[in-house]
């Protein structure tokens, strides 16, 4: 029997949000309710989760599927035999499938709903994620590469066991062999020898491509480090030909870059008030807005409903813009027209977008929703 996880306070992390995302157990009941502290007796909590109960209990009649509904929902009705707690929240959201549940106190105020579906209602969640600032710095160097967390109030440097700390360190194993490609040629005219040099080209790009294969190795240890929570962003600094190297080989979904030379003569106090500045303002989805509105109609960006889902299942969304977590029901993957109101076999659209770019580690930002095009329920950046 699932047993519900204790409550997790009411600002959630988006690594939360993209755990339940992830969930790919069928049939998933989601289950959303505010919380009336106007009574302390609780009785109208309870009615409102016995009536969202009963329409999960329905659906799943419906669902035809051999799970077992009273075993499936047991988290549920266990907690209408006690009182729904949502000491610091407005909110408290149920996940219920076959051998999983959770239970999750939200900060913002949700309209009351229940979900039945291949996958979780994570969309009205969106509001509540932790914005806070923080994340990774990248200091760049092919000699001495060091990797920071920033907080609110401070950055400390990261224990990463499998950090490379410079190109020769990661690429021992690697034989290069350097050869001048250079020969005597002919004699000038007043008899001095001549030498011709071959191959500079070859070993440039055999420079670039060696530079790259070190990034990838520290792209990986960043991300295993990182780990699920990428929301916040990875801060690359070091001079600008690195800089650009390393974000093209990057599969972080928010790569700050911060050109500032060699951050070998950079020390920590300094690099620490440069990120924080660079963070900070990274905080605010205005920069990303203005690069959205940029690459519109250049392929780089979209606005169509219907193309964005598209590109979101194929893993080829590098930032989605959400202008508002309400639900968009509609009949997907026929039509991506708004429906008045939720009828059977409808999908909410917002909550299969957000879902899906949590799942292929797209990056994820609430939008003022006048500054998406059209009225659109949401916008991407793509990776391609």
């Amino acid at each position: 029997m699932a047993t519900i996880a204790p409550p997790v306070p009411p600002t959630i992390t988006l690594a939360r949000l993209a755990e339940l995302a992830r969930h790919s157990a069928s049939p998933s009941v989601s289950v959303l309710m505010p919380i009336d502290r106007r009574h302390p007796d609780d009785r109208l909590d309870h009615g409102v989760l016995d009536r969202l109960v009963d329409q999960a209990r329905a659906a799943l009649d419906a669902w035809r599927s051999s799970v077992d509904i009273a075993e499936l929902l047991s988290p549920l009705t266990r907690a209408l035999g006690r009182r729904v707690v949502a000491e610091h929240g407005e909110s408290v959201a149920f996940f219920v499938s076959p051998g999983f549940a959770a239970e999750m106190e939200v900060g913002t105020r949700l309209d009351p709903v229940c979900v039945v579906g291949d996958r979780f209602e994570v969309g009205p969640l969106l509001p509540s994620v932790d914005r806070s600032i923080g994340g990774h710095v990248l200091a760049l160097g092919s000699e001495h590469l060091r990797l920071y967390h920033v907080g609110a109030t401070a950055m400390h440097e990261c224990t990463v066991p499998d950090l490379p700390r410079s190109i020769d360190e990661a690429l021992w194993f690697e034989k290069s062999e350097r050869h001048s490609g250079a020969h005597s040629g002919g004699q000038t005219g007043r008899g001095t020898s001549v030498r011709r040099g071959h191959g500079t080209g070859a070993q440039q790009e055999d420079r670039k491509a060696r530079l790259d294969r070190f990034f990838h190795l520290v792209d990986h240890a960043v991300l295993a480090h990182v780990g699920a929570d990428r929301t916040h962003p990875l801060v690359v600094a070091g001079s600008g030909p690195m800089v650009s190297r390393y974000r093209a080989v990057s599969r972080h979904p928010w790569v700050l870059p911060m050109e500032m030379g060699s951050t070998v003569r950079v020390g920590d106090d300094e690099l620490r008030r440069r990120v924080a500045a660079e963070v900070a303002s990274a905080a605010t989805v205005e920069p990303l807005l203005d690069r959205f509105a940029t690459l519109l109609g250049t392929g780089l960006a979209g606005i169509d409903t219907g193309e964005v889902l598209t590109a979101l299942a194929e893993g080829a969304v590098f930032s989605l813009l959400v202008g508002s977590a309400a639900p968009w029901w509609a009949r997907w993957p026929d039509s991506t027209e708004r429906l008045a109101e939720r009828v059977p076999g409808s999908v909410d659209l917002v909550n299969l977008a957000v879902s899906d770019a949590l799942r292929t580690q797209a990056a994820v930002h609430l939008v003022p929703p006048d500054r998406l095009p059209d009225g659109a329920p949401f916008g991407a950046l793509y990776r391609y």
